[in-house]
This record gives C-alpha cells, sequence and structure tokens, in this order.
C-alpha cells in the first residue's frame, strides 16, 4: 500500500508511519514536508510516471498550500475520488469539522496524536480503501458484462459490502451481505415489484427523481448516501455506488452499498468533541466565536444589537482548593445548568476556560434586547447554595456586559471588552455586573 504522509513535522511523519507498521499494514511510505511536493507528486502521478497512493494522511498547516487545499484538490481529481484523506489538525480547534469535511476528507485526527486513536482512524481508512477498490473492480466487471462473476461476488460478500442488481425496474441480482444488512431474504428482495421498496420511505421520492433525471439523459451523482429499509422497519444509512449499463441483454444498474452507520454516529461523537466542552456539555471557545461572528453580520444586515455577558465565578478557586477538583467540576456542571435556564434557542451559552462564561444575547421578535434584566436572574442563580459531593457550597459571579454598536466590532474587540467590564466588577466588589458603556 502506497501511502503519502504530508507534514511539516518529521515527529508527524513518523509517528503516523509507526502506527501504520503496529497495525500490520505493509505500507510503502513517501513522506512530504510540505503540501505543495506532495500535490507535484500526486499530478506526477496522474500523468502516469509513478503510482497512485492508496491513503493520504496529511497534516493542515504548513508552509505553501495548506492541507485542506491538497484535499480538496485530490478529491475533485476523477482516479484520486476514493483515496482516503485524513487530515491532521492543531489542537487549538481553530479549523471547524464543518470546514475539514467540507473539502472531502475522510477522517480527521487533533493533536497530540494519541497512539489508540491514530491507529483505529487509519485502520478504518485502510478498510475504506479496500471497498473503493472492491467498488472499481465492480464496476470494469460489468463494463464486460462479467457482474455475476462468482469470484466478485464471493469477494464483496467477504467484504460485507452490499451489491445488487437493478434491471427494468426490480432487483435481478443480490448478494448474501445486501441480504444480511436489510434482513430480508433473497425471495423477498425478488419479490419486490420495485427496487424503490428496498428504500426507506423518507428516500424514495428523491431516488424516484433521480430515476427521472437519469431517463431524461442527465448526469446523476454516482456515489450518493441513502438510507435504506430494514425488514423491521428500522432505517439504514447507506453509501450508494452507482454504476449504469446498457449493454444487452443485461441494461441496467450496479449498485454497491456500504453499512456507514457507524461512520456517521463516529462523526457526530466527534463533532460533540469538537464543539462542546467535555465538562460542562456548553459550546467550547471555537463554536462561541463562531456563533458570535455570525450573530455580528446579522447585525450588520439588521442594525440590532448584540449583548455580550462576560461571567467569572468569585469564591470557585476557595471551593476548589478547599474540598478538591471533583466538587470544583461538580460546581462547573451546576454553573452550566444554571445559565441555561431562560436562554432562548436563539441565544448561546459557553465555557470560555476554567471558570470563564459567555453569553450571546440576541434581541427578541420585537426587538428588545435586556443584558441587564438576564444578568440580574442570573446572579441571583448564582447565589443559591450548590449541593455538591463535599458538602454545600456558594459561590457567586461577576459580570462584564457589552453591546454591539455601529462601529466594526470583532469577535476579540467583543470579547475583550466585556472582560475589560467584568474586571471592573472584580475591583468594585464583586457579586454584580458592569455595562461598559461605548460611543454611538
Amino acid at each position: 500500500m502506497l501511502v503519502y504522509l504530508v507534514d511539516d513535522e518529521e515527529e508527524i511523519r513518523q509517528t503516523v508511519a509507526m502506527a501504520l507498521s503496529s497495525l500490520g499494514i505493509k505500507s510503502e511510505n513517501r513522506e512530504f514536508p510540505s503540501a505543495d511536493d506532495a500535490l507535484a507528486e500526486l499530478q506526477s502521478a496522474l500523468e502516469g510516471r509513478q503510482a497512485l497512493p492508496e491513503l493520504i494522511v496529511s497534516g493542515i498547516r504548513m508552509p505553501g498550500i495548506d492541507g485542506l487545499t491538497l484535499c480538496r484538490w485530490t478529491k475533485a481529481q476523477q482516479a484520486l475520488v476514493d483515496v482516503p484523506v485524513i487530515l491532521i489538525s492543531g489542537s487549538d480547534n481553530e479549523i471547524g469539522l464543518c470546514e475539514i469535511f467540507s473539502v472531502g476528507a475522510d477522517d480527521f485526527i487533533r493533536k497530540p496524536l494519541v497512539s489508540a486513536e491514530l491507529m483505529a482512524r487509519l485502520h478504518a481508512a485502510t478498510s475504506k480503501n479496500t471497498t473503493a477498490a472492491i467498488r472499481r473492480q465492480a464496476f470494469q466487471l460489468a463494463e464486460k458484462e462479467l457482474i455475476y462473476s462468482q469470484g466478485l461476488v464471493s469477494s464483496i460478500s467477504n467484504m460485507g459490502v452490499g451489491l445488487l442488481v437493478i434491471e427494468k425496474g426490480r432487483l435481478t441480482f443480490v448478494n448474501p451481505a445486501l441480504c444480511r444488512l436489510t434482513g430480508y431474504s433473497e425471495r423477498d428482495l425478488y419479490g419486490f415489484d420495485s427496487y424503490i421498496e428496498l428504500f426507506h420511505p423518507d428516500e424514495r421520492a428523491r431516488i424516484e427523481n433521480n430515476h427521472r433525471r437519469r431517463m431524461a439523459g442527465e448526469q446523476i451523482e454516482a456515489r450518493y448516501e441513502t438510507a435504506l429499509r430494514h425488514r423491521s422497519g428500522e432505517k439504514i444509512e447507506v453509501e450508494f455506488s452507482v454504476a449504469f449499463w446498457e449493454n444487452p441483454p443485461h441494461n441496467g444498474v450496479i449498485c454497491l452499498v456500504r453499512d456507514i452507520r457507524e461512520q456517521l454516529e463516529m462523526q457526530k461523537q466527534l463533532r460533540v468533541i469538537a464543539d462542546f466542552d467535555s465538562l460542562t456539555g456548553l459550546p467550547n471557545r471555537r463554536v462561541l466565536q463562531d456563533r458570535l461572528k455570525h450573530a455580528l453580520q446579522r447585525r450588520t444586515r439588521s442594525k440590532q444589537e448584540v449583548a455580550l455577558l462576560f461571567i467569572d465565578l468569585d469564591g470557585f478557586k476557595a471551593v476548589n482548593d478547599s474540598m478538591g477538583h471533583v466538587a470544583g467540576d461538580e460546581l462547573l456542571r451546576q454553573v452550566a445548568l444554571r445559565l441555561k435556564v431562560g436562554l432562548r434557542a436563539s441565544d448561546t451559552a459557553a465555557r470560555l476556560a476554567g471558570d470563564e462564561f459567555v453569553l450571546i444575547l440576541e434581541p427578541d421578535p420585537a426587538g428588545l434586547l435586556e443584558p441587564e434584566v438576564v444578568a440580574n436572574k442570573l446572579l441571583e442563580q448564582l447565589r443559591k447554595p450548590y449541593m455538591l459531593s463535599g458538602g454545600a457550597a456558594t459561590v457567586t459571579g461577576s459580570i462584564g456586559i457589552v453591546r454591539t454598536r455601529g462601529e466594526p466590532d470583532t469577535v476579540e474587540g467583543l470579547l475583550s471588552l466585556a472582560d475589560k467590564a467584568m474586571y471592573h466588577v472584580k475591583q468594585t466588589g464583586k457579586d454584580g455586573f458592569w455595562v461598559l458603556q461605548r460611543q454611538a
């Protein structure tokens, strides 16, 4: 297996190489200190001067073009679209999951690299590469009218990849893996009046529309995500890879079906890890910055103010030192719950760091924005005793408030102003709020 290892840190490249070796993967590793070097090698490979890679593991921030650009370019090449790409991002959460997956990345991992997580992602990527190889083989055989090749059927069954053939609107071939996936027997599937019955009801209109477009001569996606209906009624998320052929007597469609439920669940969990504070469950700094950025953009369009509340707990260090970190963590979780009391769906409560929290308040439907009212209610909530495993504890809060105005506000600028307002409260007695007055 030819693997491209792309990162400006030699230690990162060596760590990935050792993980591949630990998995027992016999790989030929080509190391590139920049994405520019890797791109030049890929272009050379596409011209036939050398072999194409079967896996690319790339950092994101590097001199020259970045890993996102390299991934986007790779996935735009027909010959490379099935090559798994894993991106390695920094530990500062500045690159969001949406941005990573929008360029076509198959997976990602954050620094510092954790051996077990790295090996799990490499294993998943190499398995996906094997599935892609079978898909290419299947489509080649379809073009040669060898779709019923027992060797192909056997290999696909062993890999757990579903295979079906559609001719004249009906299923004319299914493999055992598809039967296992859907819970239907071959006899059940061949008895369907239309292949559409295999799909979940939520997806049937889209699939029928694809069929109409195809009949009208339009080009449709060769690979897409959809959902099948299990015999029990369960919805099964899958990836369909489709090839059409018109070569009598077997005119029709061949589809490879890959179960992606675990993949989608993993992506969901990764988004939670990347976007939410693991202790409190609140959005983290990265999400806070993103939401504040969008709130400022909406303010520019609507001319309505947005308010930022910067909250720092008074007395938290004393509780943490006297009752221990476990009690301190319990207190932070309870504070997070109290912060969310009374917030609307349009508002955001986030944990910035330590015992610092931030609220983003947007106007109500009538255009009313009352951060002072919210701050008073919040102070009342924070003053109530906290029942912790080590006993009862009390803390209060110092809240700095800043409103957006007509000037070109920035995310970091507003956070800095709200932080300054919060420190004013700290210096003048704590347990209260202060609104930073700004010139119009």
